[in-house]
């Protein structure tokens, strides 16, 4: 029966050791977005010599290209949560199976003793 639960606590700790690579990147990669967005609007005002509709046709190119990496961090920020509780409610279900099927084996193992004695 320790057999048995020592190696389903082991499989457990590793499983769950992706699982908390993946939370972290769900929870940094929006952050990591809205950081590099912070980049691009401050960097998008620089200084511009030409025709004013030039000088905001540029403004505004740099400004969408700064909203594009938002949006990349959320998305990937989003895809991380989702899978995150996915695999998470896998892995507890995968947990009580186990931990199920560790109680029959016992079960199954000492009928056989009583059996035999």
């Amino acid at each position: 029966m320790r057999a048995s639960r020592r190696a389903a606590s082991a499989e457990h700790a590793a499983l769950r050791r992706g699982l908390d690579h993946l939370a972290t990147i769900a929870s940094l990669a929006p952050l990591l977005g809205l950081l590099i967005t912070l980049d691009g609007i401050v960097g998008s005002f620089i200084g511009c010599g030409g025709e004013k509709s030039f000088c905001m046709a540029a403004v505004v190119e740099r400004l969408s290209n700064a909203m594009v990496r938002c949006a990349a961090g959320l998305l990937v920020g989003l895809i991380s949560l989702v899978l995150y509780r996915y695999l998470l409610i896998e892995w507890q279900s995968l947990r009580c199976d186990m931990e199920n099927a560790t109680l029959e084996l016992a079960n199954t193992l000492q009928r056989l003793q009583k059996g035999t004695a």
